[in-house]
This record gives structure tokens, sequence and C-alpha cells, in this order.
């Protein structure tokens, strides 16, 4: 990153101290998680298992540092922004997810108003994301979100979509109505750092992501459904000829006496590649052996927090069954589940821990460009133990 880069970033994040008492409110907040993962990876494939141990950032939330701010321009209409930046608390990096972006994690300006709800633009997560601002599922579908860290298992284990955070976002927010929200989405181009080369906003040549969504949030129970299409880029190979991707999300929890339960299940198709950072191993229609990675499948996930010892005992377990599009005896199978525990020490501070073991049954090709495959059965373990502050 360069100096001008950093000078950048610096002032960014301390302008909100020039602000005066008469301009809109404004403030800096974050949170840095770091602790210790051990992750034992058996890939099946005649070797010994993979081990590691490690000092990691944000395995339970990433690690961030943000600037907010809302004018109430009065008769209900305010306008506001959110730029967040994400971070590697083990080595002062960007956070890898959001490459070098200053604000990778989100980059938004919203207007709302009591009557028409909330319109946001910018950079934002797509509604099945499992954080920030727009990621609204997350909390209804399961106590881990989207999962922890590599292998310790939320809903991103199994389900077939979730593409995260999103450039070049309209979104829209409705007002809430006898517990029900309705929410609408759009991109124009996914991807405008990464993306495919030559990628023009709202034209074939460009990833585009569209949404619905539909939420209750009652005083017990909460339940929310998602339909979520990708127009994938002309400019990739593997999705050039593709049909449109399609992913339809369902998910609710209950309050017991005793905690709360979770279920959720996501049918997917036409989606390129399956989410790739929790896997054990690439899939073998997903690393290109096949000039064809287009799956399509379904994931189901159950999930309970419970209360225990002043703290909460998290449960997760899920299973998914995808294939390949055009090559429907090309698949895999994956069983995941987890055991945590959340202590907060403070209302700002808490410790974590957990373990989660995942097994894979997949079809692996025997030679590149041939569709004859043999059965191996992946799996990883991994134990984490954290410490989470927010300011």
């Amino acid at each position: 990153m360069t100096k001008t880069a950093i000078g950048a970033a610096v002032a960014a994040l301390t302008l909100p101290i020039a602000f005066t008492a008469s301009a809109a409110q404004v403030q800096i907040y974050g949170l840095v998680d770091e602790g210790l993962s051990y992750i034992s990876k058996d890939l099946d494939d005649g070797n010994s298992s993979q081990d590691s141990f490690e000092v990691k950032s944000g395995m339970s939330v990433g690690s961030r540092i943000g600037i907010k701010g809302e004018e109430d321009l009065g008769n209900g209409l305010k306008v506001g922004f959110i730029l967040e930046n994400g971070f590697e608390a083990d080595s002062g990096e960007f956070a890898k997810a959001t490459s070098t972006r200053l604000f990778g994690r989100e980059a938004s300006l919203y207007i709302s108003d009591d009557s028409f709800g909330t319109f946001a633009f910018g950079r934002l997560q797509h509604l099945t994301a499992g954080y920030g601002t727009w990621g609204v599922a997350a909390g209804i579908l399961n106590p881990y979100a989207i999962g922890w860290s590599d292998h310790i298992a939320g809903y991103k284990n199994v389900f077939g979509f979730n593409s995260g955070r999103l450039d070049n976002v309209i979104a829209w927010k409705s007002p809430t109505f006898n517990n029900f929200t309705a929410y609408a989405q759009w991109s124009s181009n996914t991807d405008q750092y990464n993306g495919p080369e030559g990628a023009e906003e709202n034209k074939g040549t460009a990833d585009r992501y569209g949404s619905l969504g539909l939420a209750y949030r009652g005083e017990r129970f909460s339940a929310i459904g998602t339909v979520e299409w990708t127009p994938w880029s002309s400019k990739r190979a593997d999705t050039a000829k593709a049909d449109d991707g399609i992913a339809l999300t369902l998910g609710a929890n209950y309050q017991f006496d005793f905690g709360k339960l979770y279920l959720a299940g996501q049918y997917f198709d036409n989606q390129w590649r399956l989410p790739t950072p929790s896997e054990i191993v690439p899939l073998a229609f997903n690393n290109g052996t096949i000039n064809d990675r287009m799956v399509k499948g379904y994931g189901v996930v159950a999930g309970a927090n419970i209360p225990a010892l002043g703290g909460n005992v998290l449960l997760s377990l899920g299973y998914r069954d995808a294939e390949l599009v055009n090559y429907s005896d090309i698949g895999a199978t994956r069983v995941s589940g987890t055991i945590g525990y959340r202590y907060p020490l403070s209302k700002r501070t808490n410790i974590y821990t957990a373990a989660s073991y995942t097994r894979d049954d997949l079809d692996k090709q025997v030679a590149a460009g041939s569709t004859e495959t043999e059965n191996v059965n992946p799996d990883a373990m991994q134990i984490v133990l954290g410490l989470v502050h927010r300011f």
C-alpha cells in the first residue's frame, strides 16, 4: 500500500474530529477479533493429513474500523453514510476478504424516510451475507451466521450461493409494517475491482445481481425468504454460455424458554462454483479440469443458541447435495457439525471457542478433460479460541 493511500486512510478515519456540533452526527467504531486456530485436514489423496496451528484474525467476526454519520433533514427525512475498513489484526494488513480496498467491507450513502423506507447506494452486502448493514438474513438463519473462520460451520458451509459483498449496488428497505420488512437490491457490476476484464455496468459483459426479500421479526418467531438472481458475465469462459444463476433461501428461528432454535434451507441452480473459502479441497468440478463449473443442488442447516453458565452454547448441523448442471453424475455431498461457546466479559468484550467437523463425499476426475471419476472423502476438523473487543 502506498504512503499516499495510507495517508488518505488516516485522514478519512480522523475526519470526524474536525466536524462541528452543528454537522451530522459522526461516529468512529470497530472491533478486533483475534485468537488461536488449529486445523487438521485429510484430503483422501494418499498423502498424510495437513495440520496447522496459528494466530488468526477475525475468526468469529471480521476485525474492522469504520466511520458512519447521519444528518436529520427534518420531517422524518435523513441522509447518512457508512465507510468500513476490514483488517487482519494479526498482521495489520488489509483484510484478505476485501483485498486492498480502503473501505472494502462497506462504502455506502443512504437516504431514509418513514414513508418510503431506505434507499442505499455503493458497496453493500447481499441479503444472505452474514455481516454488514444489508446482510439481513444472518441473524435469522443460523447462530453462526455464515460461519466462523475456515471450517466452523454456519450456512455458508452447505449453501451453494453466498457471494458476500457487491459493488455498484442500489438497495431498498421498506418501512416495517406489522413486523414485516421488504428488501430489494440490484448490482450493475458485482465486482468492479476483480471482476472480468472489460466488464461494463449493466451490460452482458459484467456479472450482475438482483434480489428480493421479505422478513418477519416477532417477539419470539422470526423468518426470512429471499430470491437471488445472477446474470453471469459473457467475458468469462465458464459462464459465457451459462443460464442465469438462481438461489431461493428460506429460514426461521423460534425463541423457546430454554433457548433459540434455527432451521434454514437453500435451493441453488446455475451457480458458478460452490463457495470456496470453507472448502476442504476444491471439488473436482471446481478446479477447472472440466471447462464447466456451473453447479446446482440444495443445502439445509439447523442450529441452536442455548444460554448456559452466563454465556451461550451454539450448535449447528448442516447437509449439502450438489452436482454439475451439465454432468449430473459428477457431484458432491457434505455433512458438517459445530459446537461452540461464547461468554461475555462485558458489554463490549467476549471470549469464544468452537470445534467443528466437516466431511465431503465427492466425485473427483481421474484425468483432466475426462468425465470418468473416482470417489474420495476428504474431511477437516477445526478448533478455535478467540477474544473480541468492540469500540
